[in-house]
């Protein structure tokens, strides 16, 4: 069971005319921060629209992924701009954590960002849609270069609508530690702070009020955009061990019912080294016993098979030898007739049926093209 000593959260307009930026959480639950992008208005109620929609989404299913709650949320954007028509191209960035039984669940989508803190280190921090991480990884400027690039604010990805759908990332972090840190937080934030600054602040053993005291004060002077964070502490993480939840999966799905891909049970077969091999033998001497013991349950009829005439003059050698049995009667006195034993047991093998069931291969589909073409959030902001 995982459990949160406490969360905070702070949201500011920074120097901007309007805070676009909206965050909400459920306490010790789920938390959220979005990022508007658009411009008059429109990324604020983007922002607004699709944090209360993951909100709902969550707190209604318990174990909800982002790909559930994503698609109903960017309805609730089409359902908007269907009868506010100068709202069309407004957008969001997305970062979400949910408290779980065996982690925390994380999903994003943007340039809005989760950090897990630990003994004043990143433990863990989600990747950037953006072009300048995506040029990072490419090697095509460097990180030093990246912090302040003139394309800082061109996102990669963002919340749109369910005509422009978009996928997000997201990944259950089960290394988790009592005392661990986590922080949402908008790229406002990150006009102010550098990782190995965050890292510093979060070092220290103090309340999440006071590290976001002091996250805002340095924020309000050198942030020009809207910043906006949550941070909470993780106060115990005791996680089901792995095992028993592998036993739980086995135990779901019978073996009798599962079948292996074809190709999985040849790479299982050449690492056993020589599994397939002793298989084969099993099967051969199975057959071989079930031959045997037809034969036994069999003898009787086989052998009256095997001892009657089926010669192809038969029926004229028949009036032949019921002339010699009368003749034969005459001479010997009549004895009682003999009926041979037809009490031979008889038994039956039956052979089991197992039927394949074909399972749809699922594919998963690449991000809207839209996306990929980048949202510009300094210019429309």
């Amino acid at each position: 069971m995982i459990k949160i000593l406490e969360q905070e959260f702070i949201s500011e307009v920074g120097k901007r005319a309007n805070n676009e930026d909206k965050c909400g959480y459920i306490a010790t639950s789920t938390y959220v921060v979005c990022d508007g992008v658009g411009g008059l208005d429109k990324g604020e109620i983007a922002s607004d629209i699709v944090c209360r929609s993951i909100l709902r989404s969550f707190s209604e299913q318990a174990n909800c992924t982002i790909e559930e709650a994503l698609p109903i949320a960017e309805s609730s954007m089409d359902a908007f701009l269907e009868e506010n028509q100068n709202a069309i191209g407004m957008a969001t960035t997305l970062t979400l954590a949910q408290i779980r039984e065996n982690g925390i669940y994380v999903a994003w989508v943007g340039d809005s960002r989760v950090y897990q803190f630990r003994s004043g280190k990143v433990n863990f921090v989600t990747k950037d849609h953006s072009w300048v991480n995506d040029a990072l990884k490419m090697g095509l400027i460097t990180k030093e270069e990246a912090i302040n690039h003139p394309k800082s604010n061109i996102i990669t990805r963002a919340v749109q609508g369910a005509s422009k759908p978009v996928k997000a990332d997201s990944k259950l972090i089960k290394d988790l530690l009592p005392n661990d840190y986590f922080l949402l937080c908008s790229d406002g934030v990150l006009e102010s702070w550098t990782d190995e600054e965050l890292e510093d602040l979060f070092s220290s053993e103090q309340s999440c009020a006071q590290i976001l005291n002091q996250l805002k004060l340095k924020c309000e002077k050198l942030s020009k955009d809207n910043f906006t964070a949550i941070a909470f502490k993780v106060e115990d993480a005791q996680i089901p061990a792995l095992l028993e939840e592998e036993a739980q999966f086995v135990e779901a799905i019978p073996v009798t019912e599962y079948k292996e891909p074809f190709s999985a049970k040849i790479e299982k077969e050449a690492k056993s080294g020589g599994s397939g091999k002793t298989f084969q033998l099993a099967v051969i001497a199975f057959l071989f016993l079930a031959f045997v013991a037809g034969l036994f349950f069999f003898k009787d009829t086989l052998k009256k098979v095997f001892t009657e005439d089926n010669s192809p003059n038969k029926e004229q050698r028949e009036p032949q030898k019921k002339e010699e049995a009368g003749q034969q009667s005459q001479q010997d006195e009549p004895e009682d007739e003999a009926n041979p034993a037809s009490d031979g047991e008889q038994g039956g093998v039956e052979n089991e049926v197992e039927s394949d069931t074909d399972t749809p291969e699922t594919t998963e589909t690449d991000d809207d093209k839209n996306n990929a073409a980048g949202t510009n959030k300094k210019n429309s902001k």
